[in-house]
């Protein structure tokens, strides 16, 4: 089952629509996008690192990290995201690593693709202030 729905998955039409439902600016979703994504799906292996990464089922989660950091961090998350809403993601900004927690409106699941210009300023902010 795995490998047939990774198999369509990878197809260009298949991972625009996806990424549609990724992006809350769906003219961030170009052709080059779809491209630099689909290529890795291609690769030898690609199937298992799929598998490994929808079953969740091996490495740390995201929490894990933060529970052990010992550097500044900064979490950014699109209010829009429909893949991982935020309501889900704000609580990570109660371990004492995350010093900025950042919502942004009419952003989905990839902030640093739908809104780089954003980024760089919150990126420069934090770096100037922590690092």
């Amino acid at each position: 089952v795995g490998d047939f729905f990774f198999s369509a998955l990878r197809s260009k039409d298949v991972l625009r629509n996806v990424l549609y439902s990724a992006y809350c600016d769906k003219e961030a979703v170009t052709d080059e996008l779809v491209e630099i994504l689909q290529k890795p799906a291609l690769d030898e292996g690609a199937l298992a690192v799929f598998l490994a990464f929808i079953s969740y089922d091996v490495g740390p989660i995201p929490e894990d990290y933060f529970a052990v950091l010992k550097v500044p961090a900064m979490v950014v998350w699109g209010v829009e995201d429909r893949l991982e809403p935020v309501s889900i993601g704000r609580r990570l900004q109660t371990f004492p690593s995350v010093l900025d927690w950042v919502e942004l409106p009419n952003v989905g699941h990839c902030p640093q693709d739908e809104v780089p210009e954003q980024i760089n300023v919150l990126a420069h902010r934090f770096f100037s202030a922590h690092i």
